[in-house]
């Protein structure tokens, strides 16, 4: 056993092993691209960082969960999401009542300088306010505030207040609606306070009734009766085995640090960086706050402010999962990288139709102003996978920032025209759809979605067992068998033809759907 510099104890080799992390070899020589692994490169963390976060020794930064920041990860981003003064747990969700300071907290760490990196709805969440004493410079408590429903109107002694609306200083004005119409929601579901469930939840979750019967909805991660049960599937590979999961983010054993707990060693400065023997590729380990996989609330169990990631998106998370485990290609040495993978995390922030680029600016932005990789190559050997509905479509080319990266995304399209005049702004006027959108969408048709000698294509992930199970594929595949054995050949279509929208397929669906829909067969 040996002390690293920050005083862990370890053990003597700390790599993850030869079955499912770098060889003991390549530990000593850091392979064919230089640098040595060892105990003396390994920076120290701040005092305290152990007991809040991950010490990643690379950096000498803590890596903190998400929600919270500062050297030892001491300082609260959101104080108020918390559902009681001991509570570790804060999550952003607006579909549930909570504090409205909670929710102004929310939109300022999403939206600094009024740029909303994921969208954050100032006008529907429904939230409460605490009287503020006479003279104490507003009219509501902004500190020891917490987003437990209160049992009533009061609120150690203070009047509570409920509006429709989070009340932005300078925002657009909100409306003042009942305790009542604020606890009820939709589906017949009722908000309650946490003593109206077992266990206050834990505070891991919060309170609901439907049809009378009080439960608890947990926070994503958690489940139970009391929300007690953690969920290790929703961390990355189950933190390797090396580490508690703890609301989607890995607490690692001392030694260990990163998304899945799976990093441990750091190699000696080799800027040189000799060619290495093969593909060697680099994942980038970056701040909770920066990227994390954390919310779109679709429906109130999953009003985490954590994401529910449709099927048809996660085939980056399966290949995230798999490329952290491969250390056939993986490097934990950045000096003999040829590749580096930014996990972005862009699904959690726009969705598949969401505004893309102010979040992969801010992560591009911090790439390339706390590593020294990016400006090597400005960015032409960096990844990103974006698994939105188009991909790079509306990706400037020309970004510095942007532009470079290899893209990784499920939509290949390129323009018909190089001056995207086969678009069609009558009909897409007609649909209904805005001036902004649809300057974006004939942008997008100018623009290469797709740059073949450097992008990839993927493809969805598909589950062949869910899709045996589903009741509607055994009979799709019955219909597509006969249609082969008649004419020998297939299309397959599935989604929409939209007849008015061309920006997603260049026209090809529309083509297709006019050529086709008068053939009987």
């Amino acid at each position: 056993m040996y002390k690293d510099q920050a005083g862990y104890a370890a053990a003597a080799s700390p790599n993850p092993g030869a079955a499912n992390g770098p060889t003991a070899a390549a530990s000593e020589d850091g392979g064919s691209g230089g640098g040595v692994a060892h105990e003396r490169w390994r920076k120290r963390c701040p005092a305290g960082c152990a007991a809040n976060g991950n010490c990643n020794h690379e950096e000498g930064r803590c890596e903190c969960p998400w929600g919270y920041a500062g050297p030892a990860c001491t300082r609260k981003l959101l104080p108020a999401c918390a559902l009681g003064p001991n509570a570790i747990a804060v999550q952003c969700g607006e579909l549930l009542p909570r504090a409205c300071e909670c929710l102004r907290q929310c939109h300022r760490l999403f939206c600094p300088g009024g740029e909303c990196e994921a969208h954050r709805d100032t006008r529907a969440p429904k939230c409460f306010e605490v009287a503020a004493p006479e003279g104490s410079g507003g009219p509501f408590l902004t500190d020891g505030v917490f987003s437990d429903v209160p049992a009533n109107d009061s609120l150690a002694g203070r009047p509570v207040v409920w509006f429709r609306g989070i009340g932005l200083e300078g925002g657009e004005a909100r409306e003042r609606i009942s305790r009542a119409e604020a606890l009820q929601l939709e589906g017949g579901v009722t908000a309650l306070p946490l003593s109206g469930c077992p266990g206050a939840c834990g505070q891991r979750g919060q309170c609901v009734a439907r049809g009378g019967e009080a439960r608890c909805a947990c926070w994503r991660g958690y489940d139970g009766r009391e929300c007690e049960y953690v969920h290790e599937g929703f961390c990355l590979n189950g933190c390797g085995g090396r580490g508690e999961c703890v609301g989607g983010f890995c607490r690692c054993r001392p030694g260990y640090w990163g998304a899945d707990c799976s990093r441990s060693r750091v190699f000696s400065p080799n800027f040189t960086r000799p060619a290495a023997a093969g593909l060697r590729l680099y994942v980038y380990e970056l701040p909770t706050n920066v990227a994390f996989d954390f919310e779109s609330a679709a429906a109130f169990e999953f009003d985490a402010g954590f994401a529910w990631h449709h099927p048809n998106y996660i085939a980056y998370k399966h290949f995230k999962s798999m490329l952290m485990k491969d250390w056939a290609v993986r490097t934990e040495n950045p000096f003999e990288a040829n590749l580096f993978f930014v996990p972005a995390e862009s699904y959690s922030y726009s969705s598949n139709t969401g505004d893309v680029l102010t979040h992969l600016q801010r992560v591009m932005s911090y790439v390339r102003d706390a590593h020294p990789w990016f400006n090597v190559t400005g960015g032409r050997d960096h990844v990103l996978w974006l698994p939105n509905d188009k991909g790079a479509c509306l990706v400037p080319p020309s970004d510095p920032l942007l532009g470079p990266p290899i893209k990784i995304t499920h939509f290949g399209m390129l323009p018909l025209t190089s001056d995207g005049a086969d678009y069609d702004p009558g009909a897409a006027a007609a649909a209904g759809r805005g001036g902004g959108e649809l300057r974006a969408a004939q942008d997008a048709e100018r623009r290469a979605c797709h740059r073949p000698s450097r992008d990839i294509v993927a493809a969805p992930f598909f589950d062949r067992q869910e899709a045996l199970v589903n009741r509607s594929f055994p009979a799709a595949a019955g219909a597509a068998g006969a249609a082969v054995d008649k004419n020998g050949s297939l299309l397959f279509f599935a989604g929409d033809v939209r007849q008015a929208d061309r920006s997603y397929s260049g026209g090809a669906r529309q083509i297709v759907d006019t050529a086709t829909s008068n053939t009987p067969d």
